[in-house]
């Protein structure tokens, strides 16, 4: 093979092959990417079934980018094909499965590779060097801190550390393997500790010893900000690395030209899967016993539709929309879950509670925000498909009869067509159309990249699957929904679903949500990103605002909408949309910071942020 260029493909399009592999290869051309597999309709793979894919392709290696649970069945399938195999790391998820791949790359005789990529960073190669040549003297101690916001990401095996997720496997194989490297000796003994609240490990420590001396430690987690240093200090002397930037893509670029050689020449990766297993039994070993994040027994499916209602407060807050709930056409097949504070404050009428299949209350104690109080809901919930609701929208009678037909088709989340519910002021339209412009009526049913925040349904194993990320991710719907988008999974909007939603008729109230909502948006959607990524969002901010300015205006040229009213809003709408776009910047540049808890002052209770003559509207119901 020596003199060509070898084929590969891919199996797996999710984050790290999209963002890190694929672009390697393209910039490096260290092999020619001939085929990709991924289950996901939405991102475009050539093949569904990576075993059909390899039995049809002819290729020389397979990317293996799947979560680590999976690894040993796609690794153990390439290798029998006689193909070499690129590892994402862990190189598994159980020690058990890992020597099973290592095995199996013995067996065929081929180079299976670790993405242990460290290893090929230019500041870490130097490092060694240097430290081997005794610059540095007897090193005494190794400390890294690295810190992602991965944990807010949608890939739900991140949380479960069965499946090789938490910061300890999922970044702690890298710092290990790190050590390893620097020093060139194995560790005598590996220990952590880690905090499992929302994740398995989300955020951990991992301490080694090893036996030239040398003492590491890592602080690790993902649900900080994107932070990486590593530090070593020695006898005579002390440095610090940066990992993140040119060099880490160098790191990228080089891993492939060496797996290429390797695949061509019959030489040796950066690293092969017994750097992966060696390291992986020393993680494995010291997270044993560690607690993990709590899980909750799903509940069993007993309704076609549980409708979630939630408040800071008692009953009589949600007293309105639950009166519309009860007026639908379907209640009678459909559970209310009303969450709250304490659960005895949140009984309905005996009259309401009557029209439903079923009602349950759910006690939280104090809610810190919507999200907190939906995503309890969402776990007590009985019903196939559960929908949100709010206390100041309000859905037409067939609204949950639309939203449950729309459910018989694959649809993963369908939402609703949006009326302005008090449309007596120029700040409430404007509201509107920056929350809801893409959905209000009339709208034809289409499947756009996102749906209504706080006011959609959704199949609910899909809401559970996100594990622990079901909170942060209900917070800012709209990344969920981009982020699902990406994989290909079905949404729409559904006409015959309508609702009347109530917006902010109050300026002093509008201005500081537009801010904290644009911040939350922009915390959250960029919590992964990696820093360069997040300063050139920075400084496109300004352009936000005109480009939604341009969108907005669209929907209003559409059939059966008014023109005249958009240029009677459109200098509140600038202004709304100015303050939003500050908030984004802000929110790309310092995350999300206090935005949930202030947000939750203004979501909740919509009366108190409405003109005096639109608060009839909860007691018109």
């Amino acid at each position: 093979m020596s003199g060509t260029r070898p084929r590969l493909v891919v199996v797996g399009l999710g984050w790290a092959a999209r963002e890190l592999h694929l672009p390697a290869l393209r910039r490096t051309g260290a092999f020619e990417v001939v085929g990709t597999a991924d289950p996901a309709p939405g991102l475009k793979a050539g093949y569904l079934d990576y075993r059909e894919m390899l039995e049809r392709v002819e290729c020389d290696a397979v990317l293996i980018a799947t979560p680590p649970a999976l690894h040993r069945e796609g690794a153990e399938a390439a290798l029998a094909a006689g193909r070499h195999v690129m590892l994402e790391k862990p190189v598994a998820a159980g020690v058990e499965d890992a020597r099973a791949i290592g095995k199996a790359a013995e067996a065929a005789g081929r180079v299976c590779a670790v993405g242990l990529n460290q290893r090929c960073h230019p500041r870490f190669v130097d490092l060694r060097n240097r430290i081997r040549r005794g610059d540095l003297g007897r090193v005494e101690k190794i400390r890294s801190v690295w810190t992602t916001g991965s944990g807010y990401s949608a890939r739900s095996w991140l949380g479960r550390r069965e499946e090789g997720g938490g910061s300890l496997l999922d970044l702690g194989s890298h710092q290990l393997d790190l050590w390893r490297f620097l020093l060139g000796e194995e560790p005598e003994e590996v220990r952590a500790e880690s905090e499992s609240r929302m994740l398995d490990d989300e955020s951990g420590r991992l301490d080694a010893r090893f036996g030239g001396g040398a003492v590491c430690e890592a602080r690790l987690s993902l649900v900080g900000g994107d932070t990486f240093t590593v530090e070593v200090e020695g006898t005579k002397g002390r440095v610090r690395v940066k990992p993140y930037g040119r060099g880490m893509q160098a790191s990228y670029d080089e891993q492939w030209r060496r797996f290429a050689r390797a695949v061509m020449e019959g030489g040796a990766p950066a690293a092969d899967v017994r750097d992966g297993i060696a390291g992986l039994e020393w993680l494995l070993g010291a997270v044993q016993g560690l607690p993990k994040a709590a899980r909750r027994e799903r509940v069993a499916v007993e309704y076609p539709l549980t409708v979630i209602s939630s408040t800071t407060r008692d009953y009589g807050a949600l007293r309105t929309t639950v009166e519309h709930l009860s007026r639908q056409t379907v209640a009678g097949r459909m559970e209310l879950v009303l969450v709250g504070p304490e659960e005895e404050t949140l009984r309905p009428p005996e009259g309401v509670a009557e029209a439903f299949a079923a009602v349950q209350r759910v006690g939280v104690g104090p809610v810190r925000s919507i999200a907190h109080a939906n995503a309890a809901g969402v776990r007590w919930a009985r019903g196939r498909v559960v929908v949100l609701t709010e206390d100041h929208c309000f859905p037409e009678p067939d609204w949950a009869e639309a939203l449950l037909k729309a459910h018989e088709e694959p649809w993963v989340v369908v939402g609703p067509v949006v009326r302005n519910a008090n449309p007596g002021t120029l700040v409430s339209w404007a509201d509107f159309v920056i929350g809801y412009g893409p959905w209000m009526e009339p709208s034809p049913r289409h499947s756009p990249p996102f749906l209504p925040g706080h006011n959609s349904s959704y199949k609910r194993e899909w809401l559970l699957e996100l594990g622990g990320r079901l909170e942060p991710m209900l917070e800012a719907e709209t990344v969920l929904h981009y982020e699902w988008t990406a994989r290909g999974v079905p949404m729409c909007v559904e006409p015959g679903a309508r609702v009347r939603h109530v917006n902010y008729s109050k300026w002093r109230s509008w201005i500081p949500v537009q801010f904290w909502c644009g911040r939350l948006f922009g915390g959250l959607r960029s919590v992964s990103w990696s820093r360069k990524k997040q300063l050139f969002y920075v400084a496109a901010s300004p352009l936000i605002p005109a480009v939604r300015f341009w969108r907005s205006a669209r929907e209003f040229f559409k059939p059966g909408r008014s023109r005249g009213l958009f240029f009677r809003l459109a200098p509140a709408l600038a202004l709304g949309l100015v303050v939003d776009g500050a908030g984004q910047m802000v929110g790309y540049l310092l995350g999300a910071g206090r935005s949930m808890e202030e947000l939750a002052k203004y979501e909740f209770n919509r009366i108190e942020h409405v003109r005096e003559e639109d608060r009839g509207l909860w007691t018109s119901a």
